[in-house]
């Protein structure tokens, strides 16, 4: 389990995770500002960073998929271009990932809160 948690890790690019967290904390910075009611807003927040971060899984993995003969030469560590995750279990994630995307985005919808 650790060693399979490790290589989602990995195949995620552990940078571009960092860097959609911190979109998706500034775009919320912009919209509601510095001290927002926090209790109404942390759950989509979640739901948010969630969805989001599938995303990124779903974009990354496509790159990894498309560009193996590129990355055994450029990005031979990345899980697949090394042969620690086969091109079946990629194909897994990257779909369980846009399900994950697309149904957070339709749950979420437009978000409307209370009277505006």
């Amino acid at each position: 389990m650790r060693k399979q948690l490790r290589l989602l890790i990995e195949f995620a690019r552990p940078h571009t995770v960092i860097a959609t967290s911190v979109q998706v904390l500034t775009m919320l910075i912009i919209v509601i500002g510095w001290h927002p009611p926090m209790l109404e807003l942390v759950g989509l927040v979640g739901v948010t960073l969630v969805v989001c971060l599938a995303l990124n899984l779903y974009v990354v993995g496509v790159n990894q998929l498309t560009d193996v003969a590129i990355d055994r030469i450029n990005k031979p560590w990345l899980p697949v271009a090394a042969g620690q995750l086969s091109l079946d279990a990629a194909q897994r994630i990257v779909g369980t990932a846009l399900f994950i995307a697309l149904s957070g985005a339709a749950v979420l919808g437009p978000h409307r809160s209370g009277g505006r």
